[in-house]
């Protein structure tokens, strides 16, 4: 039967869980419980899902790391909390399996794990394999709690000014591995990250309606094929601000106030719309300020909260860009 990949999903993920961090680290029958829907979904596979390799991140990528032990199944996670102690915690085990013998559920794999009392964990380790963005959130974490994985891939950050938080993404860790030019963007440029993914800005906090650029762009990236769409465009636009040639290129405030103007762009326009901004003609980088999307005012709602001098500095451009065409 062919191999199926299950993904949890931050849905999945919230329903599997239903307690707090502090609860799952420190309360075995919570955890237990919260493990519980996982090993029902494992030991329920044949045959509606066939063999299953776990993905996904941070809560629930400690989640799958704990099932890839248990059932002796590979998993790759991403920015992964540090459940090691409940893969070793004898109570937490017994309890889930008398749980699932309460339900009428038994499995040999797990049931093989919980008899050897420990002495399976560094084989079944090696199922798991962690990918993670350099000083994200849960990297402190797991520096004082240990993780379960055999390999650490460390993605680096470079200068980037990115907070902890929003290190902790997988829509910007999937864009930087899949396109190496935007993860040089992120390394390079110290404050590109912040104002693509920073919901003061062009990101999302997912507790709002607002629109996230990079999930836009992401999505209609996939849609398109991985080297058609608009995100590889937008890229090649934020690249032309790179170097030291010129002015755009050399003085930090212009430069970001350039790259801001871009995401505008982006964020305003229907991406099926959004053809080039700048335009290079000898050693100038040219726009119009009608291609952004609006007339009526150069302090655009998608700023939303974000530096006011950058913005007052982003709008000196756009005007000078009006009055030009």
């Amino acid at each position: 039967m062919a191999t199926k990949l299950l993904f949890l999903t931050q849905e999945l993920t919230t329903a599997l869980i239903g307690y707090t961090v502090t609860q799952l680290l420190l309360d075995s029958f919570h955890r237990s419980k919260s493990m519980k829907p996982c090993a029902f979904i494992w030991i329920l596979k044949p045959p509606i899902l066939g063999d299953i390799q776990f993905y996904w991140s941070s809560l629930g990528g400690g989640l799958a790391s704990l099932m890839a032990v248990f059932f002796d199944t590979p998993a790759t996670v991403f920015d992964e909390a540090p459940f090691q102690l409940t893969a070793l915690n004898s109570i937490i085990l017994s309890a889930l399996e008398l749980s699932l013998l309460a339900g009428g559920y038994t499995d040999l794999d797990f049931a093989t794990y919980n008899l050897s009392l420990g002495v399976l964990f560094p084989f079944r380790e090696s199922n798991v394999n962690h990918i993670y963005l350099e000083g994200e959130i849960l990297a402190p974490i797991r520096f004082a709690f240990p993780t379960i994985s055999a390999s650490d891939t460390n993605i680096s950050m470079g200068d980037s000014n990115l907070s902890a938080l929003n290190r902790h993404s997988m829509a910007l860790m999937t864009a930087m591995q899949v396109n190496e030019d935007f993860a040089t963007l992120i390394r390079e440029l110290p404050n590109f990250g912040t104002y693509l993914t920073d919901s003061n800005w062009f990101g999302n906090d997912s507790r709002s309606s607002a629109p996230d650029l990079l999930k836009m762009l992401l999505n209609e990236q996939y849609n398109q094929g991985i080297n058609n769409g608009k995100l590889a465009q937008f890229i090649a636009e934020i690249n032309a601000l790179r170097g030291n040639d010129g002015v755009a290129q050399n003085n930090v405030l212009i430069q970001d106030a350039l790259m801001a103007t871009v995401m505008n762009y982006y964020s305003n326009k229907a991406l099926s719309a959004a053809n080039n901004l700048f335009t290079l003609i000898g050693n100038s980088l040219n726009f119009k300020y009608s291609d952004i999307g609006t007339e009526k005012h150069c302090s655009f709602p998608s700023f939303r909260l974000g530096n006011v001098v950058l913005q007052a500095l982003a709008c000196f451009i756009w005007l000078e860009a009006r009055a030009s065409n």
